[in-house]
């Protein structure tokens, strides 16, 4: 009887081995549903948006700036529900960890003293592990599934600096040093010119000096530490047409700062012979200064070449205010 016992055994042993299910087809198998961490949604706010967990931020809080490009959060806040007004009220909300929040942010306008930009490269740091956060600009939500109370920060770096800011208290990293409010201020002097031959007789030339001091130049890039760019955007306005005038910069402009003389050596010049040849004149210069400089002085004295009608004119004199113009640089 035993015997007999275990040959029906191993009979049905044998069969149920024989019986082997199909080769699974992988390509009929849907994958798992993405859980993404962080979500954009670029668009303005909905006019009909309700969100009573939402912080409203003030204009002068919740901002990045860099030398160009800026970051304003206009709001902020943290639910246990999807907040599906931001996309229609029909949207399907994402899978998230039971142990998780939505923590919510929307990007404003940028910042005064900055411009708006796509920020293709940066990361929501949960609790300091980073998240790839997709493209976005100004007028886009960015929802982050994040564990109840962890950090949630947003980080980006634009012209090697990285700054962030927490999508849930609003702090910000330390303002990089110099940028906002920005340090500037103008000098301009008024020439009236009389020449022996009466052809410039009664006209003026007006020269002004604008100056920002500012720790980044496009043409420079940073400035070293204790130091800051100062960039002089000079002009020159005569009030008539069909007249060119050279100015022997060198000689004719004396800027002094704290660490005295500032050399002056470019072109700057304006006009020619024909009446639709434009009277203006521009230049730039950028010098590197003291970070500290509070006050640089400025004198004009016009020297150079006038020509009129592709004639240069022989004598004339210039009387300009003598009186140094300061460039005050206040915080």
């Amino acid at each position: 009887m035993l015997i007999r016992r275990l040959a029906l055994c191993g009979v049905l042993l044998l069969s149920a081995c024989s019986k082997s299910d199909p080769p699974t087809d992988w390509s009929t198998v849907s994958p798992p549903p993405p859980n993404p961490k962080v979500m954009v949604h670029q668009g303005p706010r909905p006019a009909s948006l309700e969100l009573p967990f939402i912080r409203v931020l003030g204009k002068q809080e919740a901002n990045l700036r860099w030398p160009k490009a800026g970051l304003h959060l206009e709001m902020i806040g943290a639910t246990d529900t999807y907040p599906a007004d931001i996309e229609g009220r029909n949207a399907t909300p994402p899978p998230k960890n039971p142990d998780e929040e939505w923590v919510v942010a929307y990007v404003g306008s940028a910042p005064e003293g900055t411009i708006t930009t796509g920020f293709a490269d940066a990361l929501v740091k949960i609790n300091g592990q980073p998240h790839q956060v997709p493209k976005f600009q100004s007028q886009a939500f960015i929802v982050v599934a994040a564990p109840k109370g962890a950090t949630t920060r947003l980080e980006i770096t634009d012209t090697e600096r990285t700054q962030w800011i927490d999508l849930r208290t609003a702090e910000t990293s330390t303002p990089i040093p110099g940028l906002y409010p920005r340090r500037r201020d103008a000098a301009s002097f008024r020439c009236d010119i009389a020449s022996p031959d009466k052809s410039i007789n009664g006209s003026t030339v007006v020269f002004s000096a604008n100056a920002t001091l500012e720790p980044w130049a496009e043409a420079r890039g940073w400035a070293k530490t204790g130091r800051v760019w100062m960039n002089l955007k000079l002009s020159l306005w005569y009030s008539r047409n069909g007249i060119a005038i050279a100015v022997d910069t060198p000689s004719a402009l004396a800027i002094t700062g704290s660490e005295g003389p500032v050399p002056v050596n470019l072109p700057l010049s304006l006009g020619g012979p024909n009446q639709d040849d434009p009277h203006t004149g521009a230049a730039e210069l950028t010098v590197d200064m003291p970070a500290d400089v509070a006050v640089a002085q400025v004198v004009f004295q016009l020297k150079g070449t006038i020509t009129v009608k592709g004639a240069v004119v022989p004598q004339w004199t210039a009387t300009c205010e003598t009186k140094p113009d300061a460039l005050a640089f206040n915080e």
